[in-house]
């Protein structure tokens, strides 16, 4: 046999198994040739199915929790979770109707202005049917603080229509507690600019006998109390950028019987002496009408009458 006979090999097997020997002595000497992209991938997604398998458990419950919060914000997204942030937000058909609007009290004073100025929180659907501890516990979870003073409030500043403060003698203490409690209160927005809006609140009170709820209005309420002073202004001056609703015979007519509620409540609360009216000092100033008011409760009706034909 010679010497070129030996050194190949005899069969097949033994090419591959040289082969073989040669690739691993590449490999190891870091001279293997590139891989081609489709092995690359298949290298890959070999890891990654290994990876998988090995954390099983933990992708699974990753992936639920994927959807859950993907489901969840879009459910925040809907109508049933929406509630206005700022004044803009308002359609101006809400004005020009006079639709009521579902928010909760949450602060309360008197305005340098003589206004009493009211903080309020819009209401989403979803949000109305929550008790106080619910809507404080919701609201410590929301982005934006209950507070007026932040520039990333969600609340709404409006002025209570009809009523105006007094700084030496009115009384707050009432609608004050009543935002302590964070009250349901309903809102009619009459006018609107950039900062504030003009409105009647309602809230919801029991009878003693009757355990139906029925609507009080806010204003009235405390022009009765002798907490406020009315206030028969009946066009607020917001600037010509101001949304006012329609002017036209039917609100005219609601708001002079408005004021001539509101007139009536101060009246009771004159003859009565509630709140403010028990100070003699105001009672001096105002004794105009305080002798009005207590001709009319000692006037015979034909008395009234006479000065009804002849005024």
């Amino acid at each position: 046999m010679s010497i070129r006979n030996l050194n190949q090999p005899e069969s097949g097997k033994d090419e591959s198994k040289l082969s073989e020997i040669v690739t691993t002595a590449n490999e190891e000497d870091g001279l293997s040739e590139p891989l081609s992209f489709r092995s690359s991938l298949a290298k890959v997604m070999n890891s990654f199915s290994d990876c998988v398998n090995e954390n099983l458990v933990a992708v699974r419950y990753g992936t639920y929790s994927t959807v859950v919060l993907l489901g969840a914000y879009s459910l925040s997204q809907t109508p049933l979770f929406f509630h206005y942030r700022t004044l803009q937000q308002i359609p101006l058909s809400f004005i020009r109707r006079r639709k009521i609007l579902n928010c909760r009290l949450v602060q309360a004073h008197p305005s340098n202005t003589n206004c009493l100025k009211c903080y309020v929180r819009h209401l989403s659907p979803m949000e109305t049917l929550l008790s106080r501890a619910q809507f404080e516990t919701w609201t410590q979870f929301d982005p934006s603080r209950i507070t007026s003073e932040n520039e990333k409030t969600d609340l709404l500043c409006l002025h209570l229509f009809g009523v105006r403060n007094c700084d030496e003698f009115s009384n707050t203490n009432y609608i004050q507690s009543l935002a302590h409690k964070r009250t349901f209160v309903r809102c009619q927005l009459l006018f609107t600019n950039e900062k504030f809006a003009i409105a009647r609140l309602y809230i919801y009170s029991f009878n003693r006998f009757m355990f139906i709820p029925h609507k009080v209005d806010l204003g009235a309420e405390l022009v009765k109390m002798g907490q406020v002073r009315f206030d028969n202004t009946p066009m607020p001056l917001l600037g010509k950028s101001a949304n006012l609703c329609t002017n036209g015979q039917k609100e005219k007519q609601s708001d002079i019987r408005y004021f001539n509620h509101l007139s009536k409540s101060e009246h009771d609360a004159i003859l009565h002496s509630r709140g403010m009216w028990k100070s003699p000092e105001l009672r001096n100033i105002e004794s105009e009408l305080v002798e009005k008011v207590e001709w009319e409760r000692k006037a015979k009706w034909y008395q009234k009458l006479w000065k009804r034909v002849w005024q």
